[in-house]
């Protein structure tokens, strides 16, 4: 979603109702003009989110990336610098919410306002319901939906307040239908995709 100069921006359909949200191929290339604008992704020591990281840099962004994983972290910013480009790495464990907080006033002291935050990060089992351990179901739960609450609690006002930002909801299509050995992350997916279709509801 976007928030641009307070333009509160409806798509809907041929009933007059708000459409679900589509499924963006090119994620990166659906934001334009985003030269010299701070992008934080989540989940970006690895995968889609290392991509995002780096097509970002190419439209020269500053990219912050946030993940567990420091070294694949570091690995991302390297890969950015050797290119040219503008990166900062930050270790975050999205299952803590006061961690992420304080990360997120680190970010806009040491690098700026996060004008595009990336909800990205995720993990997965791939595991029967009732072979998953509690804590891994609690882990999935927290790293792939609650996280998202929390960084756009941490980064929304400030869009709002500007007048300008992009909030990115990266979900799958887990989220629409249910799938074998995949029931926490198919939990998680819907609720990520009812948390982007809320929020659109309140700006």
């Amino acid at each position: 979603m976007s928030i641009e100069n307070d333009a509160k921006i409806r798509r809907r359909n041929s009933a007059g109702k708000t459409a679900r949200p589509v499924l963006l191929v090119d994620v990166v290339g659906a934001l334009a003009h985003v030269s010299g604008l701070v992008v934080l992704v989540t989940g970006g020591a690895s995968g889609i989110g290392r991509i995002m990281c780096l097509r970002f840099s190419r439209l020269e962004c500053k990219v912050v990336t946030w993940d567990v994983d420091a070294e694949g972290n570091e690995e991302t910013v390297n890969m950015i610098r050797s290119e040219g480009g503008t990166a900062h790495a930050y270790q975050v464990d999205l299952c803590n919410r006061e961690e992420i907080y304080e990360t997120a006033k680190r970010v806009e002291e040491e690098v700026g306002k996060v004008t595009i935050l990336v909800n990205n990060a995720g993990v997965m089992t791939g595991k029967r319901l009732l072979d998953c351990s509690d804590d891994a179901i609690r882990r999935t739960i927290n790293v792939n939906a609650v996280a998202h609450l929390w960084t756009t609690k941490a980064f929304l006002p400030g869009m709002l307040e500007r007048g300008q930002g992009h909030v990115v909801t990266i979900a799958s299509l887990a989220g629409f239908w249910g799938i074998n050995r995949l029931v926490d992350y198919c939990v998680s997916k819907f609720a990520v995709i009812g948390f982007d279709e809320a929020l659109r509801t309140e700006l």
